[in-house]
């Protein structure tokens, strides 16, 4: 089967699903996605590299990154 839709992220360390987007960590940014057609949300910059796989959205949508160091961001 064909894919409904794709994005290139060859260096990701992590990967969250919600109800309407994707939201995708990787070395330098947070970038969010929309479910249905793969637009681009938004894209924002990390403050340090992230830990991997340390992504988490909350029921609100609020996007939590853990980042190397111990530190974490919130974006929501």
């Amino acid at each position: 089967a064909k894919p409904t839709w794709e994005f290139d992220c060859p260096k990701s360390a992590g990967v969250a699903v919600c109800s309407n987007a994707v939201v995708i960590v990787t070395p330098k940014e947070v970038i969010a996605l929309g479910m249905g057609d793969g637009h681009l949300l938004w894209r924002l910059p990390l403050p340090a590299a992230p830990v991997p796989w340390g992504i988490a959205v909350n029921r609100e949508g609020k996007v939590i990154v853990t980042l190397e160091g111990g530190r974490v961001v919130c974006f929501g």
